[in-house]
């Protein structure tokens, strides 16, 4: 069964959530243009925000083969990627609506 990775991306200290939400979509859409092989890779989105202390938080489901890649475009975009928990899989019956949106490739 195919598993993909659990990582979590962080917005600045005290950054409203649509602010975080639209550099995320910004961040995004610049992967699907850029890089549409690596933009395969990812998998699922989690269905709300989350928050460590004061940073929005947004949970990913991606192949694990592209976290390193992603690593660097996060940092280049100054979206930063949380420590990645190789424990933290879901395969894609685990993620699954209403706590992930499948992403459309």
């Amino acid at each position: 069964m195919e598993e993909y990775q659990g990582i979590v991306v962080g917005g600045q200290e005290n950054e409203p959530e649509a602010r975080f939400s639209a550099r995320l979509s910004e961040f995004w859409t610049g992967i699907l243009r850029k890089h549409p092989e690596q933009f395969e890779g990812i998998y699922a989105e989690a269905s709300e925000f989350g928050s460590q202390g004061q940073k929005p938080t947004r949970q990913y489901a991606v192949d694990p083969a592209v976290v390193a890649f992603l690593s660097e475009q996060l940092a280049d975009a100054g979206i930063n990627l949380m420590p990645v928990d190789p424990d933290d899989t879901y395969s894609r019956y685990e993620a699954v609506a209403p706590d992930w949106w499948q992403i459309e490739h």
